[in-house]
């Protein structure tokens, strides 16, 4: 078996010289997700039947999705302590409650189309010049 990346959409291949059809891997309600394709190779023509290939391509996307679950929890992880830190500094500085801190943290980051952990890491890198 071989994974490969493939920008147009996810689907598995089989086949051995006679194309199959293809069929998509992972959840449709993805939205912004990587798109892969998984190819099952034999040396024999129309080796695999639909069913295995609905298998393959139902494992493929159970672990895909955990991949990107994981992914995902690691950078909310990362951004939340730098979300932390900028929320201090906005309430020393401003003498304001957390919750103040954080509501002026999403509104500039609604105001200026940029994502939170973005605008919180910057006040953190600039923490000295402000």
């Amino acid at each position: 078996m071989e994974a490969a990346r493939s920008p147009a959409r996810s689907s598995i291949r089989c086949g051995a010289a006679a194309p199959s059809p293809t069929l998509p891997v992972g959840p449709r309600f993805w939205t912004r997700s990587p798109s892969t394709a998984l190819n099952l190779y034999s040396s024999q023509i129309d080796a695999f039947e639909q069913e295995d290939r609905r298998a393959f391509a139902t494992r493929a996307a159970i672990a895909l999705a955990g991949a990107h679950t994981e992914a995902n929890l690691h950078a909310t992880l990362e951004n939340r302590d730098v979300i932390g830190m900028a929320k201090g500094i906005l309430t020393q500085r401003h003498d304001i409650g957390a919750i103040e801190a954080f509501r002026l943290l999403v509104e500039t980051s609604q105001t200026t189309n940029m994502k939170l952990h973005q605008i919180a890491a910057w006040l953190v890198e600039h923490r000295p010049a402000l």
